[in-house]
């Protein structure tokens, strides 16, 4: 056994219920599999102004729920999060002045920070370059939320290691997987959220949720507030792949392909999309898929 070949990832999902999901993942290899998992909804009273107050209860909750640890366990966790309340820094500006377009968006997030730092934290940082603009794309999380996380941590005789939230931990699963310069649509839904993400190269450029499992209708309409928000900064004529990462059946999702398919038209500037000329694909099981991207936020210490 390799010293410390095990590591201890939890997503905390606050949306539709106060929810922490437990996973023991063994890294073998190449090769990462779910050894155990675990998940705990929080009562009303264990929440004070919406975040984890009973430390000690939930934590031995989650540790009794991944059963005995064994040795080989690393003492940093991974913490995944989801929540309607990050703070989210979007624009775009245009690409002809790239170094004044930099520090324009520099100076309004600093401008931001000089009131907020105290109470926000960076979560990711994404500048993304297209033929008419430069996308800049922050997240923001306040310093509470992760202090009754790091909570938690410390009374499963733990510390957090790293730190995201789960949009992001989608849009890491596709880095380098397509290197031509199109943009990707994730829809991934599970048996808490649904999430519709819009992609560049595998960069999060923006994403709409749902916190519950809405209908093919609500999906769309999602893409297309996406399409139309972005429009003026990318063709969409690129817009032609969507991946669907659905917690059911494969009833669901071969459901989910043919409405796509014979119901929706995808229309880019003057002329229709042909059904051809879009890729539709699937991941069959999401537990597999949330791994992968668990694996992404893997840190060697």
């Amino acid at each position: 056994m390799n010293f410390k070949n095990k590591r201890i990832l939890v997503r905390y999902q606050t949306e539709p219920q106060p929810t922490l999901i437990a996973y023991l993942i063994k890294k073998e290899k190449k090769n990462f599999k779910i050894i155990s998992k675990t998940q705990y909804t929080l009562e009303k009273y264990q929440l004070e102004e919406g975040l984890i107050s009973d430390y000690q209860v939930v934590a031995e909750k989650l540790n009794n729920g991944l059963g005995e640890i064994e040795k080989g366990v690393k003492d940093g966790i991974v913490i995944i999060y989801d929540t309607p309340n990050l703070l989210r820094f979007n624009t775009i500006l245009p690409k002809s002045g790239i170094r004044k377009a930099k520090n324009l968006a520099k100076k309004e997030l600093n401008d931001f920070f000089k009131t907020s730092s105290d109470n926000y934290e960076d979560v990711i940082r994404i500048v993304s370059c297209r033929e008419r603009g430069i996308i800049f794309y922050y997240d923001l999380i306040s310093k509470s939320f992760l202090k009754s996380l790091e909570e938690v941590a410390n009374a499963m005789n733990r510390y957090v290691d790293s730190h995201t939230n789960l949009v992001q931990g989608i849009a890491s699963y596709f880095e380098y997987k397509d290197e031509d310069e199109t943009d990707t649509f994730v829809v991934y839904q599970d048996e808490f959220v649904t999430h519709v993400i819009l992609l560049f190269q595998s960069k999060l450029i923006d994403s709409v949720s749902f916190y519950s499992q809405v209908e093919l209708t609500e999906i769309v309409s999602g893409i297309e507030l996406l399409r139309n928000k972005h429009l003026f900064a990318f063709e969409r004529k690129e817009t032609n792949n969507i991946v669907l990462v659905l917690n059911g059946d494969a009833e669901k999702r071969n459901q989910y392909r043919e409405e796509l398919k014979n119901n929706y038209d995808f229309e880019v500037l003057e002329k229709e999309l042909e059904i051809d000329d879009v890729l539709i694909y699937t991941l069959n099981n999401v537990e597999e898929f949330q791994l992968g991207f668990f694996v992404k936020m893997w840190v060697e210490k």
